[in-house]
């Protein structure tokens, strides 16, 4: 196998445990009430279409956690998660 082709077999291997880890390093951030950072981490995941991270985004915007109040905003992430 080429060099290119096992390492970029390696990264695809790689990406679902590192989004696995994100995504529970954003579910602490939430747990201990950070909710700015639990935000960022979801948001970069949800952008990437992590349905788990676009429904805790929609929670986010849901309940004003760390973000303004925006129902609309949730519909969007609660649809794309949903989706």
């Amino acid at each position: 196998m080429a060099p290119a082709a096992a390492l970029l077999l390696a990264m695809a291997a790689a990406s679902p445990a590192a989004a696995a880890r994100s995504l529970d390093e954003a579910k602490t951030a939430y747990g201990r009430g950070d909710y700015a950072t639990a935000y960022r981490g979801f948001q970069r995941l949800a952008e990437q279409g992590d349905a788990p991270a676009q429904f805790n985004l929609g929670v986010l915007y849901d309940r004003g956690l760390g973000v303004p109040r925006d129902y609309a905003e949730a519909a969007r992430w609660y649809r794309r998660a949903a989706e």
